[in-house]
């Protein structure tokens, strides 16, 4: 949100300074050569600016997409260690289905409808309460999803807040 405002900050006094220069500047016969000088000199200025925007975009762009990643990968691993678990058929099962709705909302849904995509995701993070830790290997396994859990949840604010 800092940089949307950075921007139209820039915009906005850029904006100011050329149209303060433009109706300050005398009227009079212009020659030729000052206005190649003119010319030069706003394409430059305005090449700068264009620059600088164009690179906190990118900037901002690429941690989307770093974020983004991250995030679909520390889903895939909370999805791959519940398909790890023994037992726990009717948990799998219902996490699969849950997982899949939560996906379709994600991907469908517009970013700034975020909460309803989180409803989703409440419903399959309620499944955890279901699994049976009575064996060491599915111990293992829940401290593992209950990490990815968490690191996925931490990569999606990072997202939501580059949205």
């Amino acid at each position: 949100m800092a940089s949307k405002k950075r921007s139209s900050l820039i915009f906005l006094l850029s904006l100011g300074i050329f149209g303060a220069l433009s109706f300050t500047l005398p009227v009079v016969k212009i020659e030729q050569g000052l206005v190649e000088i003119v010319l030069s000199i706003t394409s430059i200025l305005f090449g700068i600016l264009a620059g600088f925007f164009i690179s906190q975009m990118w900037d901002k762009f690429s941690n989307v997409r770093k974020y983004s990643a991250e995030y679909e990968a520390n889903l895939l691993s909370w999805i791959r260690a519940v398909e790890l678990l023994e037992g726990n058929e009717e948990v799998k099962e219902k996490f699969k289905e849950r997982t899949d709705q939560y996906l379709v909302a994600w991907l469908t849904l517009p970013w700034y409808f975020a909460d309803e995509d989180r409803k989703y995701f409440k419903r399959v993070h309620s499944l955890m309460k279901n699994i049976d830790i009575s064996s060491e290997k599915n111990k293992a396994l829940y401290e593992s999803i209950l990490s990815h859990i968490s690191d996925t949840i931490d990569a999606r604010k990072k997202v939501d807040c580059l949205r």
